[in-house]
């Protein structure tokens, strides 16, 4: 998931022209150089917390023009949501008929419009072909489908237009370059307005009048320290920098009279709001700093009425371990931190097989969701830590090799493609063992879940026709081979299936046939000689799980979708028989991924949830000198 935004036009901006502004170094319109010391801030401006709670997914959200109402996925069930921002309360569309974590299709990206009639959206049908699609709030008719185009592999609505009836688009192309276009919600019609640059807009905001698009370019995987708010003049195609600050900045929206741009930026410091004045879509005069420590927030937009939103992220996730008595699996020791590096919903850690190692990857801050490339190896006796920079853009999974030389890793590559990677452990050298083909969604999808006896690595790959198949990697002759094959009632439904340690056994979800229902099962590769040891219907969820070292046990954690501040617990369930016993161990929020130490006595997981508080900032929008 990315950001942006909307107006129509008919100019088609063409690459080189757009590229060609990117390398130039244009006339500074507002200069950090000719301020000595940054303003105190405003004392007139009030802020004030309007509610506190949220989902997560509410940070990508634009509001209604009158602030009332903002829309976002319930990654819950894959569905459409409209949440009131002045109550808290969520409502579903009900354009997601499935139920459940099983669901296969689910709405990617939405927006709603300024009058908050109706929301467009990005949807992802069973086979992960995306295509537009447009719900009213409010009369009950079913979705219609507004726009589908295969050229392109991915679409991202970035936001409407002022005149409620025309959305931008982000559409990506199979080469790697990403076009922009303004989609007709009407006609189902789109004109091209961006084609064939290597960056995404990033959050986009339009003047009121229309003519105006402000966005922050960006390279996708990559992250800059400085950002520079750039206007493209809709009529004639013209961009420039609307400022070019030493600390750059990340544009907000406009105000509803056109004459400022409300921007976050450390200029002052500390991360701050400041109040840009403009003209024709050109800085006019000193920026006005708002309020400054205004920590871990995103703006979201600015009302009709003159009330800036914004969110604040609260909230954590560490890395932790625990204690149990391998005989009768009960807790022993408290949950304690392995480290205080912000964890986030990729993280994933490891024990190397000789028991002196875990490895884990963490987030450069507290609300950065994707998977960081940098590993961190800590010894386990001495708390010694080293970082193993990968040549990927990201990991997401990890399983040592049995000879603790390599990781097997589900992650990004460097150039941008999703797969399953040999990681060195001396050097972070990846080796690539298969990726996904973005060109065509339905090409089999491919995660790491074990090693053979043999040494050779164990993939899952999910075939198109539902089947699975499990397939083994030579190191040596870099060569896949079907081991198993798995029909589709025993497909597993996560990538998180887990190779015992006899190299022959293996455990994971598969669907129920029920709504909403899940069931952990274990057996030979095939799924012939399968069993069944828990289950779990919504709002009941089996977060994860992690083989005991010697392959008796499997440690199962629990919890519920109820609720953010729900607990999960971990329970210890014997292969034999299946008879659920609880370990004690309970934290609140939800935490995966698990693993136990090879001497059976230790955990380690990541633990903690995270939410939104949405505030306000009012009284701001006086004349500007």
């Amino acid at each position: 998931m990315r950001s942006t935004r909307p107006m129509v036009s008919a100019i088609v901006l063409g690459a080189a022209a757009l590229v060609g502004y990117l390398t130039l170094t244009p006339s500074v319109s507002s200069s950090d150089a000719m301020i000595a010391r940054p303003a105190a801030a405003d004392s007139t401006v009030v802020t004030r917390r309007v509610r506190a709670g949220g989902a997560p997914s509410l940070d990508i959200a634009t509001p209604s023009a009158d602030g009332a109402f903002a829309s976002s996925t319930d990654w819950d069930t894959g569905d459409l949501t409209v949440n009131d921002l002045r109550d808290g309360s969520v409502r579903r569309l009900h354009v997601q008929t499935g139920t459940g974590p099983d669901y296969t299709a689910y709405v990617e990206s939405s927006r709603i419009s300024p009058d908050g009639r109706r929301v467009a959206f990005a949807w992802v049908d069973e086979h992960a072909a995306y295509s537009v699609r447009l719900a009213s709030v409010d009369d009950g008719t079913a979705p219609r489908e507004v726009y589908r185009d295969p050229k392109y592999w991915y679409l991202e609505v970035d936001g409407f237009a002022p005149d409620n009836r025309h959305v931008l688009l982000e559409l990506d192309r199979h080469d790697g370059l990403f076009d922009y276009g303004m989609l007709d919600l009407d006609a189902g019609t789109l004109r091209p307005l961006v084609t064939g640059v290597p960056w995404v807009m990033g959050w986009v905001a339009f003047s009121p009048d229309g003519r105006y698009l402000l966005y922050t370019p960006r390279v996708e995987g990559q992250t800059y320290e400085r950002r520079t708010p750039t206007i493209l003049e809709l009529p004639t195609g013209r961009t420039w920098p609307l400022v070019q600050w030493e600390k750059g900045a990340e544009h907000f929206a406009f105000t509803p009279d056109g004459r400022g741009v409300v921007l976050q930026s450390e200029r002052g410091g500390t991360p701050g709001l400041w109040l840009q004045p403009v003209r024709d879509g050109r800085a006019a005069g000193e920026p006005r700093l708002l309020k400054s420590d205004v920590w871990n927030a995103s703006g979201i937009g600015i009302t009709r009425d003159g009330r800036a939103l914004y969110l604040v992220r609260t909230g954590e996730r560490r890395v932790y371990q625990a204690r149990l008595d391998p005989a009768s699996g009960g807790l022993t020791s408290s949950p304690t931190r392995v480290t205080d590096e912000y964890a986030n919903y990729m993280t994933s850690v490891a024990v190397s097989p000789d028991g002196e190692w875990l490895s884990y990857n963490v987030s450069p801050g507290p609300w950065v969701f994707q998977g960081s490339p940098v590993l961190t190896l800590r010894a386990l006796a001495t708390g010694e830590t080293r970082q193993l920079r990968t040549h990927l853009n990201r990991v997401e999974q990890q399983l040592w090799s049995p000879d603790g030389k390599r990781l097997l890793v589900r992650g990004e590559s460097a150039g941008g493609r999703f797969g399953v990677f040999l990681v060195d452990v001396a050097d972070g050298a990846a080796t690539t063992i298969r990726l996904d083909d973005s060109a065509n969604p339905q090409v089999p999808v491919a995660s790491g879940i074990g090693w053979l006896r043999d040494g050779r690595a164990l993939l899952q790959i999910d075939e198109a026709d539902s089947t699975q198949t499990l397939g083994a990697f030579d190191v040596a002759t870099g060569r896949i081979t079907a081991v198993a094959r798995r029909p589709a009632a025993q497909r597993f439904v996560t990538p998180y299936t887990r190779l015992a340690s006899d190299g022959e056994t293996v455990a994971g979800m598969v669907a129920t046939g029920r709504a909403g229902e899940r069931a952990l099962v274990i057996g030979d590769l095939a799924g012939t000689r399968s069993r069944e040891l828990a289950r779990a219907r919504l709002p009941d969820v089996i977060f994860g799980f992690a083989w005991s070292p010697d392959g008796r046990w499997l440690y199962v954690q629990r919890g519920t979708t109820a609720s953010t501040a729900a607990e999960t617990r971990i329970d210890r369930v014997p292969v034999a028989d299946g008879v659920v016993q609880p370990t004690g161990l309970r934290m609140g929020g939800r935490f995966a991924p698990m693993v136990v130490h090879s001497d059976g006595a230790r955990v380690f997981f990541v633990s903690g949830e995270y939410g939104v508080e949405l505030w306000a900032m009012e009284h701001f929008m006086r004349p500007t000198p």
